[in-house]
């Protein structure tokens, strides 16, 4: 039997964290993409068609993040796919939550650990999976 690995797209603004979640998560099966967060077009994330994205949020640094989880919600390809999003301003990542009040979001607060990462990979994963077996139904 084949076994197809997860597709993971991961956005950040700085190469070395985008290779060091690349190391981390292919070590552990996932298939990874990654993007310069700022230079990246969201269809071609659509066209990919990731079951998870990482998204780095940088307090204070732009608004962008914002409006690319809101674009993100509202293409058909991309409307379930859960979203990680990483960043230092825990209480900013809760407003951003309860802002834009969607589904398959969570939050990573850093400075995360592997296991950490690894974790809330698998859940966020596992929580998709879980509600596209109910839809079949």
């Amino acid at each position: 039997m084949l076994i197809i690995p997860h597709r993971i797209a991961v956005f950040n603004h700085s190469p070395t964290n985008l290779r060091l979640f690349r190391e981390i998560l292919t070590k552990k099966g996932y298939e990874v993409f990654t993007f310069l967060q700022e230079m990246t077009s969201l269809n071609e994330v659509a066209h990919l068609k990731p079951d998870l994205i990482i998204l780095a949020y940088i307090v204070g640094y732009q608004e962008n993040e914002l409006e690319i989880i809101r674009e993100l919600r509202s293409l058909p390809a991309t409307h379930r796919i859960p979203i990680i999003v990483c960043s230092t301003g825990a209480r900013k990542l809760d407003e951003i939550g309860r802002y834009l009040n969607v589904s398959y979001l969570s939050l990573l607060p850093k400075p995360f650990n592997m296991n950490e990462l690894v974790a809330i990979v698998a859940q966020s994963l596992a929580h998709s999976h879980a509600d596209s077996v109910d839809i079949a139904k």
